[in-house]
């Protein structure tokens, strides 16, 4: 009987071979993995500035319609008009009881800022591309409407006065 003294060795043990493939097999599986989960958080990092645009959207939509809400334009005034004061401002005259205020619309550097009866407030993330009221078939401007870009897409506010004048029916 002739036995060799490592033969129970080897059977109990990998060889370097076996290791090598067994890695070279786990290094492939974790470059797949990695590939997908880079893929993963691309996919996860646009879904997030999706949602930072749609959220800025939202809070930008909430207070020009509160400021607009705050206008009462006079029942008797035809001529009430939004004004141009720079390349991208508009301001919009009013009366707000007894006292004159202002709601000012301006392009910031990717921002829009809005000053009216609350203050002033910067939404980032926005530009201004053009401002206009809404008038009514009499004439009479009855809200305002914006025309801005937010994340490459064009997208329209627009929202109305808090009163608007009646209009009569002339026979």
């Amino acid at each position: 009987m002739s036995s060799r003294p490592d033969a129970k060795a080897r059977t109990e043990g990998f060889t370097l071979v076996e290791a090598l493939v067994s890695l070279l097999i786990i290094a492939l599986l974790a470059l797949a993995l990695s590939g997908f989960a880079s893929g993963s958080f691309g996919s996860l990092r646009r879904s997030a500035a999706l949602l930072s645009d749609a959220s800025c959207t939202a809070a930008f939509e909430e207070a020009f319609r509160a400021a607009v809400l705050s206008i009462r334009p006079p029942y008797w005034e035809r001529s009430f008009d939004l004004k141009v004061s720079g390349p991208s401002s508009y301001a919009l005259s009013y009366c707000c009881g007894l006292r004159a205020s202002e709601l000012r619309i301006e392009s910031l550097p990717g921002a829009i800022r809005i000053s009216g009866p609350d203050g002033p407030r910067i939404f980032k993330g926005l530009s201004l591309v053009s401002a206009s009221l809404l008038r009514s078939g009499g004439g009479f401007a009855r809200g305002l409407e914006l025309r801005c870009r937010v994340g490459g897409r064009d997208c329209v506010f627009d929202a109305r006065f808090g009163s608007a004048p009646l209009e009569y029916a002339h026979e």
